[in-house]
């Protein structure tokens, strides 16, 4: 993680805590990403599922400007589908990574996924 995203990613968190969007369903346009959190002070590997850490889920939604974040326990798909629809309420759009666990989520919205190695 570079130090302009770490910037951006706490500054979220805290105006999240301030405004208390945490327990909001998240709706309209929502992006969400999946990041390990490394506590040991290593360097990150390009397959997050080998790398030791924490994975978190984070989800904002740029319409109210809600944020959650939610550790998962896997990086399994049937995981990150329990989180989203846990934390969705009616989405309009989804704009995702090109990670192939949000390919298969039976969302009833549209699909947008950045490749990141492209964008």
């Amino acid at each position: 993680m570079t130090y302009k995203t770490a910037w951006y990613m706490t500054t979220r968190i805290r105006r999240a805590i301030r405004n208390a969007s945490f327990g909001v369903k998240l709706e309209g346009i929502v992006e969400a990403d999946i990041g390990v959190i490394k506590t040991d002070g290593g360097q990150s590997t390009r397959s997050g599922h080998i790398t030791p850490g924490t994975n978190v889920l984070g989800m904002v939604s740029r319409d109210s400007g809600a944020l959650q974040m939610q550790i998962l326990q896997s990086l399994k798909k049937r995981e990150i589908e329990r989180v989203c629809l846990a934390n969705f309420g009616a989405v309009r759009r989804l704009y995702t990574d090109a990670s192939y666990a949000f390919n298969l989520l039976p969302f009833h919205t549209s699909l947008q996924q950045v490749t990141h190695a492209k964008e």
